[in-house]
Protein backbone atom coordinates (compact mmCIF):
# COMPACT_ATOMS: atom_id res chain seq x y z
CA UNK A 1 0.00 0.00 0.00
CA UNK A 2 1.05 3.59 -0.62
CA UNK A 3 -0.42 4.98 2.60
CA UNK A 4 2.11 6.57 4.99
CA UNK A 5 -0.27 5.83 7.90
CA UNK A 6 -1.86 2.40 7.39
CA UNK A 7 0.28 -0.22 9.13
CA UNK A 8 2.23 2.28 11.23
CA UNK A 9 0.34 1.35 14.40
CA UNK A 10 -0.54 -1.56 16.63
CA UNK A 11 -3.40 -3.77 15.44
CA UNK A 12 -5.73 -6.09 17.28
CA UNK A 13 -8.95 -7.92 16.44
CA UNK A 14 -12.18 -6.77 18.12
CA UNK A 15 -13.94 -9.93 19.25
CA UNK A 16 -17.70 -10.20 18.81
CA UNK A 17 -19.67 -10.30 22.01
CA UNK A 18 -17.44 -7.80 23.81
CA UNK A 19 -19.73 -4.78 23.41
CA UNK A 20 -19.58 -1.71 21.20
CA UNK A 21 -17.28 0.26 23.55
CA UNK A 22 -14.19 -0.89 25.40
CA UNK A 23 -12.73 0.71 28.52
CA UNK A 24 -9.12 0.59 29.63
CA UNK A 25 -6.98 1.97 32.42
CA UNK A 26 -3.58 3.48 31.83
CA UNK A 27 -1.06 3.20 34.66
CA UNK A 28 1.00 6.30 35.43
CA UNK A 29 3.98 6.44 37.75
CA UNK A 30 4.32 9.46 40.00
CA UNK A 31 7.46 11.58 40.05
CA UNK A 32 9.39 10.50 43.18
CA UNK A 33 10.54 13.03 45.74
CA UNK A 34 14.22 13.41 44.94
CA UNK A 35 14.75 16.06 47.59
CA UNK A 36 15.17 13.41 50.29
CA UNK A 37 18.77 12.74 51.26
CA UNK A 38 20.26 9.31 51.66
CA UNK A 39 21.38 8.18 55.13
CA UNK A 40 24.99 7.45 55.74
CA UNK A 41 25.42 4.04 57.34
CA UNK A 42 27.23 4.33 60.65
CA UNK A 43 28.08 0.99 62.23
CA UNK A 44 28.59 2.69 65.59
CA UNK A 45 24.95 3.73 65.81
CA UNK A 46 22.94 0.53 65.79
CA UNK A 47 19.53 2.16 66.05
CA UNK A 48 20.02 4.57 63.13
CA UNK A 49 21.80 2.04 60.91
CA UNK A 50 18.86 -0.33 61.24
CA UNK A 51 16.27 2.39 60.62
CA UNK A 52 16.93 3.76 57.14
CA UNK A 53 14.63 6.54 55.91
CA UNK A 54 11.62 5.48 53.90
CA UNK A 55 10.13 7.50 51.05
CA UNK A 56 6.76 6.53 49.63
CA UNK A 57 6.34 6.26 45.86
CA UNK A 58 3.02 6.38 44.07
CA UNK A 59 1.20 5.63 40.84
CA UNK A 60 -2.16 6.46 39.35
CA UNK A 61 -4.66 5.14 36.83
CA UNK A 62 -6.42 7.00 34.03
CA UNK A 63 -9.62 5.53 32.58
CA UNK A 64 -10.42 5.96 28.91
CA UNK A 65 -12.50 4.28 26.21
CA UNK A 66 -12.66 3.57 22.49
CA UNK A 67 -15.36 2.34 20.14
CA UNK A 68 -16.01 0.95 16.66
CA UNK A 69 -16.95 2.98 13.59
CA UNK A 70 -18.23 1.76 10.23
CA UNK A 71 -18.88 2.81 6.65
CA UNK A 72 -20.05 1.16 3.42
CA UNK A 73 -18.69 1.97 -0.04
CA UNK A 74 -20.92 1.17 -3.03
CA UNK A 75 -20.17 1.24 -6.75
CA UNK A 76 -22.73 2.13 -9.37
CA UNK A 77 -25.14 -0.54 -10.62
CA UNK A 78 -23.96 -2.35 -13.74
CA UNK A 79 -25.99 -4.17 -16.40
CA UNK A 80 -24.27 -7.24 -17.84
CA UNK A 81 -26.03 -7.00 -21.22
CA UNK A 82 -25.02 -3.38 -21.61
CA UNK A 83 -21.40 -4.21 -20.78
CA UNK A 84 -21.28 -7.15 -23.20
CA UNK A 85 -22.13 -4.88 -26.10
CA UNK A 86 -19.54 -2.20 -25.33
CA UNK A 87 -16.10 -2.10 -26.92
CA UNK A 88 -13.55 -4.17 -24.97
CA UNK A 89 -15.73 -4.52 -21.84
CA UNK A 90 -13.24 -6.85 -20.14
CA UNK A 91 -10.53 -4.20 -20.20
CA UNK A 92 -12.94 -1.54 -18.95
CA UNK A 93 -14.12 -3.65 -16.00
CA UNK A 94 -10.54 -4.56 -15.09
CA UNK A 95 -9.59 -0.87 -15.07
CA UNK A 96 -12.68 0.07 -13.04
CA UNK A 97 -11.90 -2.59 -10.45
CA UNK A 98 -8.22 -1.62 -10.32
CA UNK A 99 -9.29 1.93 -9.48
CA UNK A 100 -11.89 0.81 -6.94
CA UNK A 101 -9.24 -1.14 -5.01
CA UNK A 102 -7.53 2.14 -4.05
CA UNK A 103 -10.60 3.68 -2.43
CA UNK A 104 -10.79 1.63 0.84
CA UNK A 105 -7.15 2.49 1.50
CA UNK A 106 -7.92 6.19 0.97
CA UNK A 107 -10.73 6.00 3.53
CA UNK A 108 -8.65 4.01 6.02
CA UNK A 109 -5.76 6.45 5.69
CA UNK A 110 -8.02 9.41 6.38
CA UNK A 111 -9.65 7.59 9.31
CA UNK A 112 -6.28 7.13 11.00
CA UNK A 113 -4.79 10.57 10.45
CA UNK A 114 -8.03 12.45 11.27
CA UNK A 115 -8.40 10.58 14.58
CA UNK A 116 -4.70 10.99 15.30
CA UNK A 117 -5.60 14.70 15.38
CA UNK A 118 -9.13 15.01 16.75
CA UNK A 119 -8.60 12.42 19.52
CA UNK A 120 -5.19 13.77 20.53
CA UNK A 121 -4.81 15.38 23.94
CA UNK A 122 -2.61 18.16 22.57
CA UNK A 123 -1.90 19.60 19.11
CA UNK A 124 1.22 21.71 18.52
CA UNK A 125 0.90 25.04 16.71
CA UNK A 126 4.16 26.03 15.02
CA UNK A 127 5.40 29.48 15.96
CA UNK A 128 7.66 31.37 18.31
CA UNK A 129 4.99 31.15 21.04
CA UNK A 130 5.11 27.30 20.96
CA UNK A 131 1.33 27.32 21.18
CA UNK A 132 -0.88 24.29 21.72
CA UNK A 133 -4.49 23.39 21.01
CA UNK A 134 -6.86 20.90 22.66
CA UNK A 135 -9.16 19.23 20.08
CA UNK A 136 -12.82 18.62 20.87
CA UNK A 137 -14.93 16.93 18.21
CA UNK A 138 -18.00 16.48 20.44
CA UNK A 139 -20.67 19.02 19.34
CA UNK A 140 -20.49 21.93 19.87
CA UNK A 141 -16.73 21.39 19.96
CA UNK A 142 -13.99 23.15 18.07
CA UNK A 143 -13.83 20.56 15.26
CA UNK A 144 -16.49 19.68 12.68
CA UNK A 145 -16.59 16.67 10.37
CA UNK A 146 -13.40 15.00 9.22
CA UNK A 147 -11.43 18.13 10.20
CA UNK A 148 -13.76 20.07 7.90
CA UNK A 149 -13.22 23.06 10.17
CA UNK A 150 -10.91 23.63 13.13
CA UNK A 151 -11.66 26.57 15.39
CA UNK A 152 -8.43 27.65 17.08
CA UNK A 153 -10.29 30.34 19.01
CA UNK A 154 -8.77 33.49 17.56
CA UNK A 155 -6.70 34.67 14.61
CA UNK A 156 -3.75 35.12 16.96
CA UNK A 157 -3.70 31.36 17.55
CA UNK A 158 -2.97 30.46 13.92
CA UNK A 159 0.42 28.93 13.07
CA UNK A 160 3.06 31.56 12.30
CA UNK A 161 5.97 29.36 11.27
CA UNK A 162 6.95 26.60 8.91
CA UNK A 163 8.53 23.47 10.33
CA UNK A 164 12.13 24.12 11.34
CA UNK A 165 14.77 21.95 12.97
CA UNK A 166 15.04 24.18 16.08
CA UNK A 167 11.27 23.91 16.56
CA UNK A 168 11.30 20.13 16.03
CA UNK A 169 14.24 19.79 18.42
CA UNK A 170 12.11 21.39 21.12
CA UNK A 171 9.23 18.98 20.43
CA UNK A 172 11.48 15.92 20.26
CA UNK A 173 13.03 16.87 23.60
CA UNK A 174 9.53 16.70 25.11
CA UNK A 175 8.88 13.38 23.36
CA UNK A 176 12.17 12.01 24.67
CA UNK A 177 11.11 12.80 28.24
CA UNK A 178 7.85 10.93 27.59
CA UNK A 179 9.79 7.80 26.62
CA UNK A 180 9.64 8.02 22.81
CA UNK A 181 12.71 5.82 22.31
CA UNK A 182 10.92 2.80 23.80
CA UNK A 183 9.93 0.54 20.90
CA UNK A 184 9.90 3.35 18.36
CA UNK A 185 11.61 1.14 15.78
CA UNK A 186 14.28 3.83 15.33
CA UNK A 187 17.73 4.28 16.86
CA UNK A 188 17.77 5.97 20.25
CA UNK A 189 17.41 9.73 19.84
CA UNK A 190 15.82 9.58 16.37
CA UNK A 191 12.22 10.62 15.65
CA UNK A 192 9.80 9.95 12.79
CA UNK A 193 8.24 12.98 11.08
CA UNK A 194 5.33 12.43 8.66
CA UNK A 195 5.09 15.46 6.43
CA UNK A 196 4.69 16.74 2.89
CA UNK A 197 7.61 16.18 0.45
CA UNK A 198 7.84 19.92 -0.25
CA UNK A 199 7.99 20.72 3.47
CA UNK A 200 10.81 18.21 3.96
CA UNK A 201 12.71 19.51 0.92
CA UNK A 202 12.59 23.08 2.22
CA UNK A 203 13.89 21.89 5.60
CA UNK A 204 16.85 20.03 4.06
CA UNK A 205 18.08 20.29 0.48
CA UNK A 206 16.17 23.50 -0.17
CA UNK A 207 17.24 25.27 3.01
CA UNK A 208 19.33 28.41 2.53
CA UNK A 209 21.64 27.48 5.41
CA UNK A 210 22.58 24.16 3.79
CA UNK A 211 23.78 25.50 0.44
CA UNK A 212 27.43 25.59 1.50
CA UNK A 213 27.21 22.03 2.73
CA UNK A 214 26.09 20.98 -0.76
CA UNK A 215 28.99 22.70 -2.59
CA UNK A 216 30.72 19.58 -3.92
CA UNK A 217 33.30 19.36 -6.67
CA UNK A 218 31.88 16.05 -7.86
CA UNK A 219 28.54 14.27 -7.59
CA UNK A 220 30.50 11.17 -6.62
CA UNK A 221 31.46 12.91 -3.39
CA UNK A 222 27.85 13.46 -2.40
CA UNK A 223 26.46 11.58 0.52
CA UNK A 224 23.24 9.66 -0.27
CA UNK A 225 21.40 12.42 1.61
CA UNK A 226 22.02 14.90 -1.21
CA UNK A 227 21.62 12.66 -4.24
CA UNK A 228 18.69 13.62 -6.43
CA UNK A 229 15.71 11.36 -5.88
CA UNK A 230 17.04 9.92 -2.63
CA UNK A 231 17.78 12.78 -0.26
CA UNK A 232 14.31 13.60 0.98
CA UNK A 233 13.71 9.97 1.93
CA UNK A 234 16.78 9.63 4.14
CA UNK A 235 17.20 10.83 7.75
CA UNK A 236 18.60 14.26 8.44
CA UNK A 237 19.98 14.87 11.90
CA UNK A 238 17.67 13.19 14.41
CA UNK A 239 14.61 13.24 12.09
CA UNK A 240 13.62 10.28 9.91
CA UNK A 241 10.98 11.43 7.42
CA UNK A 242 7.93 9.65 6.05
CA UNK A 243 6.41 11.49 3.10
CA UNK A 244 2.66 12.14 2.89
CA UNK A 245 2.03 13.21 -0.70
CA UNK A 246 -1.58 14.22 0.03
CA UNK A 247 -1.09 16.02 3.32
CA UNK A 248 -4.15 17.40 5.12
CA UNK A 249 -4.20 21.13 4.35
CA UNK A 250 -6.28 24.12 5.35
CA UNK A 251 -7.24 27.64 4.35
CA UNK A 252 -7.95 30.51 6.72
CA UNK A 253 -11.65 31.34 7.09
CA UNK A 254 -10.93 34.26 9.42
CA UNK A 255 -11.21 34.51 13.19
CA UNK A 256 -8.85 31.59 13.75
CA UNK A 257 -11.00 29.05 11.88
CA UNK A 258 -9.26 26.69 9.46
CA UNK A 259 -11.17 25.11 6.57
CA UNK A 260 -9.92 21.82 5.16
CA UNK A 261 -9.24 21.65 1.42
CA UNK A 262 -8.69 18.46 -0.54
CA UNK A 263 -6.09 17.61 -3.21
CA UNK A 264 -8.73 16.94 -5.88
CA UNK A 265 -12.14 18.10 -7.03
CA UNK A 266 -14.56 16.25 -9.30
CA UNK A 267 -15.67 17.38 -12.74
CA UNK A 268 -17.96 15.81 -15.34
CA UNK A 269 -16.36 13.83 -18.14
CA UNK A 270 -17.79 11.94 -21.16
CA UNK A 271 -19.71 9.69 -18.76
CA UNK A 272 -19.57 10.00 -15.01
CA UNK A 273 -16.91 12.05 -13.27
CA UNK A 274 -13.15 12.37 -13.01
CA UNK A 275 -10.96 14.10 -10.49
CA UNK A 276 -8.69 17.04 -11.15
CA UNK A 277 -6.04 18.78 -9.07
CA UNK A 278 -7.52 21.34 -6.68
CA UNK A 279 -5.59 24.63 -6.78
CA UNK A 280 -7.03 25.44 -3.36
CA UNK A 281 -4.98 22.56 -1.91
CA UNK A 282 -1.83 23.45 -3.86
CA UNK A 283 -1.98 27.06 -2.65
CA UNK A 284 -3.22 26.35 0.88
CA UNK A 285 -1.23 28.09 3.57
CA UNK A 286 -1.54 25.65 6.49
CA UNK A 287 -0.67 21.97 6.74
CA UNK A 288 -0.82 19.10 9.23
CA UNK A 289 2.25 17.00 10.00
CA UNK A 290 2.94 14.45 12.74
CA UNK A 291 5.81 13.34 14.93
CA UNK A 292 4.74 9.69 14.87
CA UNK A 293 5.27 6.69 17.14
CA UNK A 294 3.98 3.25 16.05
CA UNK A 295 3.03 2.27 19.61
CA UNK A 296 1.01 5.44 20.27
CA UNK A 297 -2.25 4.08 18.85
CA UNK A 298 -3.97 0.81 18.13
CA UNK A 299 -6.38 0.09 15.27
CA UNK A 300 -9.04 -2.53 16.00
CA UNK A 301 -10.27 -4.65 13.12
CA UNK A 302 -13.29 -7.00 12.94
CA UNK A 303 -12.97 -10.58 14.10
CA UNK A 304 -16.23 -12.44 13.64
CA UNK A 305 -17.10 -15.65 15.45
CA UNK A 306 -20.20 -17.80 15.09
CA UNK A 307 -22.74 -16.53 17.62
CA UNK A 308 -25.05 -19.57 17.44
CA UNK A 309 -25.49 -22.60 15.23
CA UNK A 310 -28.84 -21.19 14.08
CA UNK A 311 -27.26 -17.87 13.03
CA UNK A 312 -25.26 -17.75 9.77
CA UNK A 313 -21.64 -16.71 10.03
CA UNK A 314 -20.64 -13.28 8.72
CA UNK A 315 -18.31 -13.25 5.75
CA UNK A 316 -15.14 -11.92 7.39
CA UNK A 317 -13.36 -11.44 4.07
CA UNK A 318 -16.03 -8.89 3.19
CA UNK A 319 -14.44 -6.24 5.41
CA UNK A 320 -11.90 -4.01 3.69
CA UNK A 321 -12.39 -5.75 0.35
CA UNK A 322 -14.74 -5.19 -2.57
CA UNK A 323 -17.46 -7.82 -2.60
CA UNK A 324 -19.22 -8.72 -5.87
CA UNK A 325 -23.00 -8.44 -5.28
CA UNK A 326 -25.05 -10.31 -7.86
CA UNK A 327 -27.98 -12.08 -6.13
CA UNK A 328 -30.65 -14.02 -7.98
CA UNK A 329 -34.20 -12.70 -7.69
CA UNK A 330 -35.18 -9.14 -6.86
CA UNK A 331 -32.33 -6.71 -6.20
CA UNK A 332 -32.74 -3.37 -4.49
CA UNK A 333 -30.13 -0.74 -5.20
CA UNK A 334 -29.90 2.59 -3.38
CA UNK A 335 -29.14 5.52 -5.67
CA UNK A 336 -26.75 8.31 -4.54
CA UNK A 337 -29.77 10.53 -3.80
CA UNK A 338 -31.25 7.86 -1.52
CA UNK A 339 -33.85 6.61 -4.01
CA UNK A 340 -34.33 2.85 -4.03
CA UNK A 341 -34.80 1.12 -7.36
CA UNK A 342 -35.81 -2.53 -7.71
CA UNK A 343 -34.64 -4.81 -10.51
CA UNK A 344 -35.67 -8.33 -11.46
CA UNK A 345 -32.37 -10.15 -11.31
CA UNK A 346 -33.49 -13.72 -11.98
CA UNK A 347 -31.00 -13.83 -14.88
CA UNK A 348 -28.36 -12.20 -12.64
CA UNK A 349 -27.66 -9.48 -15.20
CA UNK A 350 -27.44 -6.71 -12.57
CA UNK A 351 -24.50 -6.36 -10.19
CA UNK A 352 -22.46 -3.90 -8.14
CA UNK A 353 -19.49 -3.91 -5.78
CA UNK A 354 -19.75 -3.27 -2.05
CA UNK A 355 -16.97 -2.70 0.48
CA UNK A 356 -17.61 -2.68 4.23
CA UNK A 357 -15.23 -0.74 6.47
CA UNK A 358 -15.23 -1.22 10.24
CA UNK A 359 -12.47 0.02 12.52
CA UNK A 360 -11.85 1.07 16.08
CA UNK A 361 -9.31 3.72 17.13
CA UNK A 362 -7.55 3.58 20.50
CA UNK A 363 -5.02 6.16 21.65
CA UNK A 364 -2.80 4.07 23.93
CA UNK A 365 0.00 6.57 24.44
CA UNK A 366 -1.09 9.98 23.12
CA UNK A 367 1.95 11.63 24.68
CA UNK A 368 4.17 9.81 22.15
CA UNK A 369 2.47 11.26 19.05
CA UNK A 370 2.39 14.97 18.20
CA UNK A 371 0.10 16.48 15.54
CA UNK A 372 1.57 19.78 14.31
CA UNK A 373 -0.28 22.59 12.52
CA UNK A 374 2.19 24.73 10.57
CA UNK A 375 2.64 27.08 7.64
CA UNK A 376 3.22 25.43 4.28
CA UNK A 377 5.68 28.06 2.99
CA UNK A 378 7.04 31.46 3.87
CA UNK A 379 5.64 33.36 0.93
CA UNK A 380 3.17 35.18 3.14
CA UNK A 381 0.18 34.40 0.92
CA UNK A 382 -2.98 35.57 2.62
CA UNK A 383 -4.80 32.38 1.71
CA UNK A 384 -8.32 33.22 2.81
CA UNK A 385 -11.42 31.28 1.82
CA UNK A 386 -12.58 32.24 -1.70
CA UNK A 387 -9.41 34.21 -2.32
CA UNK A 388 -8.50 33.88 -6.04
CA UNK A 389 -4.97 32.69 -5.28
CA UNK A 390 -6.48 29.78 -3.38
CA UNK A 391 -8.75 28.65 -6.19
CA UNK A 392 -12.50 28.57 -6.54
CA UNK A 393 -13.10 25.43 -4.45
CA UNK A 394 -12.28 26.37 -0.87
CA UNK A 395 -14.73 23.92 0.65
CA UNK A 396 -14.87 20.18 0.21
CA UNK A 397 -16.73 19.29 -2.96
CA UNK A 398 -19.01 16.35 -2.42
CA UNK A 399 -18.76 13.86 -5.28
CA UNK A 400 -21.45 14.60 -7.83
CA UNK A 401 -23.11 11.62 -9.44
CA UNK A 402 -25.49 13.67 -11.54
CA UNK A 403 -23.63 12.67 -14.67
CA UNK A 404 -22.79 9.17 -13.48
CA UNK A 405 -23.38 6.57 -16.22
CA UNK A 406 -26.02 4.87 -14.11
CA UNK A 407 -28.44 2.52 -15.83
CA UNK A 408 -30.82 2.34 -12.87
CA UNK A 409 -33.74 4.76 -13.05
CA UNK A 410 -36.09 5.57 -10.20
CA UNK A 411 -39.62 4.19 -10.65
Amino acid sequence: MDSPYVGRHQTEAWQDGTGDTHFFDRIHVGQPDLSNGWQRIDAGECEDACSPPRVHVAFGTERNSYYKEQMRLVSQLFCMTQLRHQTRPGEQIAEIYRSLKKIPEIYNTDFIRVHAFDKATTVQIAGSAFGTFTPDSTPPGNITGQLTTIDLGAAGNLPTSELTFPYLNYLTTVLGLEGYSTESGLPDGMYNLITDPRVWFKMTNGAESLKDMMALTSVDQASPLYKIGQGVQRPFGNIAPTLDKQQIRFQDMGGGILNRVYPYTNVATTTGIKRQVNSAWVNARYGLSFLWHPKALKIWTPSFSKMHEKVPSINTSFYGRWNFVNPQGLIQYEMPDGTLCTKNNDEQLWFYWLSALELGFQYKYPELLMPILHLIDGSGRDCMTNSPVCGDAPQYQIQSYGDDPDVCEAP
